[in-house]
């Protein structure tokens, strides 16, 4: 039942479907992290989805790139948006790691938030209405927004905690990270397998832009803010995708433009 319980508070914390009530203690909260690629699966079919009423209803490439900007958002309800937006602005301070931290706890946008998060969904926006609407590019997208999440998850466990506390901090604590840090290797290897066996060169192209950010990330995070938080989690998983998308839809056209 424990495994159940982290699997609702796992769609319910980091989705808008609407999910039973279940108390946030130690034991549920054991394999948050290991469910946390389900939402990304959800994602993923929704953006197949609404590719296909694209194709159906005659709609154009910006129509198409919008619907792929706002779907993870309406999907997730921007959580990740926010700690996006709340480390834009701890960044923005040039302060120390102490003060970055504080600043990341504040509950309010400074101006450097808004202007980010604009840039943010007009580029990711622009860069989805450049992929080719191909059911296997597509697909490659949307499992990106999985393997962001598996990722992210291995961060929570491995990766040291900043503040002690927190939201990062309880999953950390709560979880069995041996376990969890298993699955998601697992899961994160089948699905890195899939992803190029259905994308070829560009599949590929995408996980290592996603790599990359991971591995940047660590010694980013760990210098501008002594460790991981919440917030920094969320930026992690935006920056990943807009990464991914970009580097998948430079190679796909360079390999399809070149045979055309």
């Amino acid at each position: 039942m424990h495994i159940l319980r982290s699997l609702v508070i796992s769609i319910s914390m980091f989705s808008r479907f609407p999910m039973p009530t279940v108390d946030w203690h130690g034991k549920n909260m054991r394999f948050v992290m290991a469910f946390f690629p389900i939402v990304g699966v959800f994602i993923c079919l929704f953006l197949l989805l609404w590719n296909f009423l694209c194709e159906v209803l005659g709609f154009g490439s910006f129509l198409r790139g919008v619907g792929f900007a706002l779907i993870p958002v309406l999907i997730t309800g921007a959580i990740h948006l926010d700690g996006f937006c709340d480390t834009v602005d701890a960044l923005s301070s040039h302060a120390d790691a102490k003060r970055k931290r504080e600043i990341l706890k504040d509950p309010h946008s400074g101006a450097f938030a808004v202007i980010a998060v604009c840039c943010y969904l007009l580029a990711f926006a622009a860069i989805a209405s450049e992929l080719y609407s191909d059911y296997r590019l597509v697909g490659v997208f949307g499992l990106v927004f999985v393997l962001s999440r598996c990722l992210s998850g291995l961060a929570v466990v491995w990766f040291p905690n900043a503040a002690g506390s927190g939201l990062a901090s309880a999953f950390a604590d709560g979880a069995a990270k041996r376990t969890t840090g298993v699955i998601l290797v697992f899961v994160g290897a089948i699905l890195i397998a899939a992803m190029i066996i259905i994308g070829g060169l560009s599949a590929a192209a995408a996980i290592f832009g996603a790599l990359t950010v991971f591995a940047v990330y660590r010694l980013w995070l760990i210098k501008a803010f002594g460790g991981l938080s919440g917030d920094l989690a969320g930026w992690f998983v935006q920056v990943c995708e807009l990464v991914s998308l970009l580097c998948l839809t430079i190679v796909s056209r360079l390999i399809l433009g070149s045979g055309s």
